[in-house]
């Protein structure tokens, strides 16, 4: 009987494997993405490109601790490259390229933009298991220098329509440097210069690059970081000193932190997304990283009291 149910249970997870592949049809002009915002680049860049983008990270889910499935083992062993931010965003995407992939067939956002020089480790807070800041892509000007790095791997694939993605790539690298133009002009006149932020560090190199401060309550670039209540009282007391009219916390978390500070302070609360994964809902209309960045703006633009 035992023999039976183990013949049983072997034959349907065979076949909710045979399922998933097929449901995912992953084959060799697929290229597998690991969170959002690279999704979203290489979707932008590969369009009719006779390639496909798909995201490992489901919808909604926390992309610093998803755990992958067996099914994505077959996505990337299938696929044609594999892209990920680095080690310190996704330790489960780097996991996936140093045990399945091949190293030619993988891409590595940061160990990229570590040897170009476009960002460098920091000992941020007393930090010391997390000394890059991953969180790359919401500054709109790193995002271009990603586009690159993207384009210079792309373009060495046989099949690929190469004057489409060139053509692709000049379109979306001018949409990315409107965009920081018009956050360049729009953040010059702000009352406000400080962006108390009631989440993670995630818009360090945001707000290096438009001139603003950035103010959280935790001492880690980890998703898995706490703030300790010593954090959160100065916290609270900073948003009281700076008379800040607005909190901004960040997408798909319950906003606890930020519900305190607003309850303590009257502060009312905005919406800043990180941009690390969307939701459901976002993902069925095709959101885009430029339209979460607009909304960005608008939520700075009102929370900083910018003219």
């Amino acid at each position: 009987m035992k023999k039976w149910y183990y013949l049983v249970a072997s034959l349907i997870f065979i076949l909710s494997l045979s399922c998933s592949q097929k449901q995912d049809k992953i084959d060799s002009n697929t290229i597998i993405t690991s969170i959002f915002p690279i999704y979203d680049f290489t979707k932008q860049i590969i369009k009719n490109t006779g390639f496909t983008a798909k995201m490992i990270l489901p919808p909604a889910v926390d992309a610093h601790t998803y755990e992958p499935k067996p099914r994505d083992i077959i996505a990337i062993k299938n696929a044609k490259l594999f892209v990920y931010i680095g080690k310190n965003m996704e330790p489960w995407a780097h996991r996936l390229a140093k045990t399945h992939v091949s190293k030619n067939k993988t891409i590595n956002i940061l160990d990229k933009l570590l040897k170009s020089k476009i960002i460098k480790k920091q000992n941020h807070h007393g930090d010391h298991d997390h000394k890059i800041d991953p969180h790359v892509w919401v500054n709109p000007t790193i995002a271009i220098t990603i586009i690159d790095v993207l384009y210079n791997n792309f373009k060495k694939l046989n099949s690929i329509n190469k004057p489409i993605l060139l053509k692709n790539v000049v379109a979306y690298k001018n949409k990315l440097t409107q965009l920081h133009a018009s956050l360049n002009k729009r953040l010059q006149s702000c009352k406000f210069r400080t962006v108390m932020y009631a989440g993670h560090f995630v818009f360090n190199y945001f707000t290096k690059q438009y001139n603003l401060q950035h103010i959280v309550p935790y001492k880690s670039y980890s998703g898995n970081a706490e703030p300790t209540p010593k954090l959160v009282a100065a916290f609270i007391n900073k948003v009281k000193k700076l008379q800040v009219k607005y909190i901004f916390y960040g997408e798909l978390i319950k906003p606890r932190i930020a519900k305190l500070v607003a309850r303590e302070t009257g502060a009312k609360l905005l919406l800043l997304h990180g941009i690390h994964n969307v939701s459901k809902d976002e993902f069925k209309k095709n959101i885009t990283y430029i339209s979460i960045m607009k909304q960005n703006r608008k939520a700075l633009r009102l929370g900083l009291q910018c003219k």
